[in-house]
């Protein structure tokens, strides 16, 4: 209970939440074997661990027994459709590859066929009226990466992280969040080999890495679902493989775009690019791509362009084609809250297209 406490008091800590109340005394979990998996019951809770493939295992919570809708934006519904026949045990269930095994309070722990620990819950999951917190042992061995762009080092051990997109211009080696939420780390390092976890989830959501407990890989979020997916290894590149799979192969790139790419905040007109293009030619600097940023638009509002600094975007990308050089500029996510002479804005409000 000391470490569940530790737990609870990190979650307070990182997600700004009061600590996330668990049980006195944990009830013995109810399995429900399937084709596909195990359905374990622990009072009003249900827990769904689901096989997948032989090392893809997803794992959903029902906090009152009741799932919220199957949906996902990471994971398409054909994928999560898939499942396979597991060998039904007493204690869970095993594929090809890895066992899942339910102890105490419904905590579950992910073997490899020969008894070496994966990944293991230190505790059952913790729940806040609408808050929740998973908790994992962390073995002294293991290191995690991931995450997507985030500051502080490769190695994300020992670190804590928030997961909310922000326009976090001139950020700092120790700010978080920034741009942009990719809830999926790849642990590595442990007696069973490497895995990741999806959390599944677009709230606020939060990773601790034995940050505020040494003993303690800990990620939540304030609200809901209470959905991940579990890749097992045994290697880094395996984890990699079946996370592609799960979530989307990226299209093969365009050759132009493996090549030198020059990009800057920010050129301020037309011609500061075509010198920018004359000098990398010059120096025989093998360059493929110019990026422009917010500044070729009038007064940074997406959609347009300054028409005096670029009076003609298009002739612009045509000679830096002759030029072999790709223009690319930024679309910024957002529409500035114009009334007058801003076509974007103004056909937004009269489609009710804005949220």
């Amino acid at each position: 209970m000391k470490r569940i406490a530790l737990l609870l008091a990190a979650t307070a800590a990182i997600c700004v939440t009061p600590a996330l109340a668990q049980t006195s005394v944990v009830a013995a979990p109810k399995l429900v074997p399937s084709r596909d998996g195990v359905e374990v019951q622990v009072g009003s809770t249900v827990t769904r661990i689901t096989a997948m493939t032989d090392g893809l295992v997803r794992v959903r919570v029902a906090k009152n027994g009741v799932f919220p809708e199957d949906a996902s934006w990471a994971v398409p519904a054909a994928i999560r459709r898939q499942k396979i026949a597991v060998t039904a045990a007493p204690d869970g269930f095993a594929t090809a590859s890895v066992r899942v095994r339910v102890g105490e309070g419904g905590a579950i722990t992910f073997e490899t066929l020969d008894g070496k620990i994966i990944s293991a819950d230190a505790a059952p999951v913790a729940t806040d009226g609408k808050a929740f917190a998973i908790a994992k042992t962390l073995p002294i061995s293991e290191h995690f990466y991931g995450l997507g762009d985030k500051t502080q080092g490769l190695d994300r051990r020992g670190h804590g992280f928030v997961d909310w997109n922000t326009d976090a211009f001139g950020f700092s080696s120790a700010d978080d969040p920034i741009y942009k939420s990719i809830p999926f780390f790849i642990g590595s390092g442990g007696a069973g080999g490497s895995y990741g976890i999806l959390l599944d989830n677009t709230y606020r959501t939060w990773f601790d890495f034995g940050h505020r407990d040494a003993e303690t890989l800990s990620f939540g979020g304030p609200d809901g679902p209470i959905d991940y997916y579990f890749l097992a290894g045994p290697s880094m590149a395996e984890v990699t493989r079946r996370y592609a799979d799960l979530t989307g192969h990226a299209p093969l790139a365009p050759k132009w775009a493996l090549g030198y790419q020059q990009s800057r905040y920010s050129y301020g007109s037309a011609d500061e690019v075509r010198q920018i293009a004359a000098r990398l030619r010059s120096d025989r600097v093998p360059t493929d791509v110019i990026w422009l940023d917010i500044g070729y638009q009038d007064r940074n509002r997406p959609f347009t362009t300054d028409a005096k600094t670029f009076p003609d975007l298009p002739k612009l990308a045509t000679e830096m084609k002759a030029d072999g050089i790709k223009l690319v500029a930024i679309t910024d996510l957002h529409i500035a809250a114009v009334e007058q002479g801003y076509a974007p804005y103004k056909s937004g409000m009269k489609a009710d297209a804005f949220i």
